[in-house]
């Protein structure tokens, strides 16, 4: 079988993470790590992948053998349509109400270094999404029925899936769109709590200063106890917010991904999930899941 390539992004606030992937879900170069220009205008955007477009070209032999362009964004978006519609957290807010499908294809025909990528295919996908169905795919979670996905990073992403197909039915216990960040929690909704800014917070109370993740893990890794204590708090939180989506959705398996779940060493210690759950495990390769579940995507 020829090999067939296909051109993935991983956009994130500050970084877009970019590779190509071959029909065998391989990466055929590293994960290439790119400045997001989030804050700029939208020529300033688009131009920005446009060079990260000509980068990636360059590891593809055979360029007439790219099956389709796939972008994993956090929501809000519509993804069937390729329109953008995040708004108001100080990042892509050129981009709002673009359709960006269509901008894509006009940088391809008006840039002669891309005109290898006109008619190819382009897809968007729910970023937490696409780290789901890569792990269903190829992670422990490929073994389980009915699993529950939460990537903790700047806010709380979730999918579900249930017998390796993405699921979204209420009737089934998962809430609407597969997304539990803005269910209501405590004082505001779980987004506010289960995430960066959350982690934070505690870390005021905890720490008497607000630290970042990656700064709370170097002094939970030198045995802090107060530190420690963050984590612990931390997780018996997640394990309040997630608690009535185990309940009504009763996973098999339960996968965290995303930056603050690489420290699920210590804030799992807070977790008093149910005996029913086989497995609750750490995916350290968020990034590489995201972009092998792109470029399983059938319908490109």
């Amino acid at each position: 079988m020829k090999n067939t390539y296909t051109i993935c992004f991983d956009v994130g606030g500050n970084t877009i993470k970019g590779a190509v992937l071959n029909n065998e879900s391989d990466l055929i170069c590293q994960i290439q790590n790119f400045p997001s220009m989030a804050v700029c205008s939208k020529d300033v955007i688009l131009q920005n992948f446009a060079h990260i477009f000509v980068v990636l070209l360059g590891y593809i032999p055979d360029k007439e053998n790219i099956r389709g362009i796939c972008f994993a964004f956090p929501g809000e978006f519509d993804y069937e349509n390729g329109i953008c519609l995040i708004k108001g957290i100080a990042k892509y807010d050129a981009l709002f109400q673009i359709n960006l499908k269509e901008e894509f294809k006009h940088l391809f025909e008006v840039e002669p270094a891309l005109s290898c990528l006109r008619g190819v295919p382009i897809s968007f996908l729910n970023d937490v999404s696409g780290f789901a169905i890569g792990e269903c795919a190829l992670g422990k979670a490929r073994m389980f029925s009915k699993v529950m996905y939460l990537c903790i990073g700047t806010g709380c992403g979730s999918a579900f899936s249930i017998d390796g197909c993405l699921s979204t039915d209420e009737t089934k216990g998962i809430p609407p769109k597969g997304w539990v960040y803005n269910t209501p929690f405590r004082n505001s909704i779980i987004d506010d709590y289960i995430s960066i800014r959350g982690l934070k917070e505690l870390s005021e109370k905890f720490m008497k200063e607000p630290l970042s993740g990656l700064d709370l893990f170097h002094f939970a890794e030198k045995n802090d106890p107060n530190a420690l204590a963050c984590f612990l708090e931390f997780g018996k939180m997640i394990q309040e917010a997630i608690f009535p989506f185990l309940e009504s959705f009763s996973p098999d398996c339960v996968v965290f991904g995303g930056q603050i779940s690489n420290s699920f060493i210590y804030f799992s210690e807070g977790f008093l999930f149910s005996d029913k759950i086989k497995l609750i495990y750490h995916s350290p390769e968020t990034s590489l899941r995201t972009l092998q579940g792109l470029s399983l995507i059938k319908k490109l």
